[in-house]
């Protein structure tokens, strides 16, 4: 995650395009910034230890991603997978629960 939020800070910085970082991380940084632990654990720091910029460069830096259309399948497709492994699929490939 400190990765993640050394790129957004370079993206700010003007040290790398956003088309670069999207070209070599994009997928990564939708993956991370959509799943829901990944979330939780950014509210936790931002709250418990009030720390509430804690990983701001990361989220813009996600937002500027999500904002580009081409990725609008994947970005869709990351948060089904998300919901999957949390067992909360209830899309039309989802095995019925007992």
């Amino acid at each position: 995650m400190g990765f993640f939020e050394d790129l957004g800070f370079y993206m700010k910085q003007g040290i790398l395009s956003i088309k670069t970082i999207d070209h070599g991380f994009g997928s990564y940084i939708i993956e991370a910034f959509e799943h829901p632990h990944i979330q939780r654990y950014i509210r936790d720091i931002q709250l418990r230890a009030r720390q509430y910029g804690a990983f701001a460069e990361f989220s813009r830096l996600a937002q500027a991603i999500e904002r580009n259309p081409d990725r609008r399948d994947e970005i869709q497709r990351t948060r089904e997978g998300c919901s999957t492994v949390l067992g909360k699929d209830t899309g039309p490939h989802s095995k019925p629960t007992r």
